[in-house]
């Protein structure tokens, strides 16, 4: 074998090890995520903006205040979330901006509504550009996850926004954060595999000849 293609037999191995990865994810898609709840470990009370939670924080597009929710039974909020204010319900569309504190290859969210709801949430690399948007709907008094992963142009930035002017405000719950990105199909391990393979062997014959 030839030095041209041992080199492309390495490229061809370099392209499948470093194909990055981008589209929402769910949950089970974190195989090792530092997760952080958002409760407030003392009363639930009134926060001026910012308000920052480990590596997050979270600002209004009304500017007007967050509401930090201690522990309750509701089950949009379990153990506490942040939420827009209650002053800024009504105006449609509105949202709850959460910076992430660095980039991050998978990136997600549980958020919720009191009542049913239809929430956009969009997800930003560093420069502000869009990743993409994922919508999220539920009956309502509850949750639903949105992640997304992105290998190349990392996750530094969410937006959730609700379509619906309902009075009701927008609930945080828990965020999701991993660095790395995601792990090779098996067909792909099989195929680089492969392809280390067939460096090896000629290198291996470039040595006998040169003998």
């Amino acid at each position: 074998m030839h030095i041209k293609h041992l080199v492309l037999a390495a490229a061809a191995v370099g392209s499948l090890a470093g194909a990055a990865q981008a589209g929402a994810i769910g949950v089970g898609a974190f195989t090792a995520p530092v997760v952080t709840g958002f409760g407030n470990p003392g009363p639930t009370a009134n926060i001026g903006e910012p308000l920052g939670i480990a590596n997050y924080t979270f600002t209004s597009s009304g500017g007007d205040g967050l509401i930090w929710w201690g522990a309750n039974g509701f089950n949009d909020c379990i153990g506490g979330c942040v939420t827009t204010s209650l002053s800024a319900t009504g105006n449609s569309p509105y949202s709850l901006d959460v910076d992430l504190g660095g980039a991050f290859a998978l990136a997600g969210l549980y958020v919720g509504q009191a009542t049913a709801y239809s929430l956009d949430v969009s997800f930003f690399d560093l420069g502000h550009a869009l990743l993409g948007t994922v919508n999220v709907t539920g009956a309502g008094d509850g949750v639903s996850f949105a992640g997304w992963e992105s290998d190349l142009n990392k996750v530094a930035s969410i937006q959730i926004t609700n379509q619906v002017a309902d009075n009701f405000v927008i609930s945080a719950q828990s965020g999701y954060l991993q660095a790395n990105g995601g792990v090779p199909e098996p067909a792909s391990w099989a195929l680089m595999i492969s392809g280390f393979g067939l460096a090896g062997a000629a290198l291996r014959r470039r040595r006998m000849i040169a003998a």
